[in-house]
C-alpha cells in the first residue's frame, strides 16, 4: 500500500479492544502466537522462548498489540517502521475459534491507519505499509489484505 487513502477500511468492532502491549506482557503475546498458529502447523515462531519474543519485540521501530473482546484475548499483531519510510506487519492473527466474525479485518484497518499516522522512531514519515505472508496462511487472509486496499506484491503468496 503506497498512499493512506488506498485503505478500505473493515467494519468497526466497537466491541473489540486493542492495545500496545508491554514489556511484561510478552509471554501473554507468546502464548496468543500459539494459540493462532497452531492449527495451521505453528508458524515460524512456534518454539520461540519468551526471551527470543522480548528481544524481538525490544527492537526499535517495534510495536505488539492485542485485541481483546469481553476481557479475552482474540487476536494480536507485530507492526513496525524501518526507519526508511516502509512500515508493515510482521505478524496478524484471530484466534482459530474467532476466526470470520471481522475482527482480522477491523484489527488490520486500526493499525495499518497507525502506521500510516505515526512516524518511525527516526521521525521518517511513512511512504509505503506492506504485510508479510506465508504459504500456509489462514484462507481468509489475503483476501481481507486485498479488500483492505493491500495489492500482490512480487513476492505475494496464494
Amino acid at each position: 500500500m503506497n498512499d493512506p487513502h488506498q485503505l478500505v477500511p473493515a467494519a468497526a468492532r466497537d466491541d473489540v479492544h486493542l492495545s500496545q502491549i508491554g514489556h511484561s506482557e510478552v509471554p501473554r503475546f507468546a502464548a496468543l502466537y500459539r494459540t493462532i498458529w497452531a492449527p495451521l502447523g505453528g508458524g515460524g515462531r512456534e518454539a520461540w522462548t519468551v526471551a527470543d519474543w522480548r528481544s524481538e519485540l525490544a527492537q526499535p521501530g517495534t510495536e505488539a498489540w492485542i485485541a481483546t473482546l469481553g476481557g479475552h484475548n482474540v487476536g494480536m499483531a507485530q507492526i513496525g517502521w524501518t526507519g526508511q519510510g516502509d512500515a508493515g506487519f510482521t505478524v496478524i492473527g484471530v484466534i482459530p475459534s474467532r476466526q470470520g466474525e471481522g475482527i482480522g479485518g477491523d484489527l488490520l484497518t486500526r493499525l495499518t491507519r497507525h502506521l500510516w499516522e505515526h512516524p518511525a522512531p527516526n521521525g521518517r514519515a511513512t511512504h509505503r505499509v506492506w504485510l508479510w505472508t506465508l504459504p500456509d496462511e489462514h484462507p481468509h487472509t489475503i483476501p481481507n489484505y486485498l479488500a483492505r486496499g493491500f495489492q500482490r506484491g512480487p513476492d505475494l503468496v496464494g
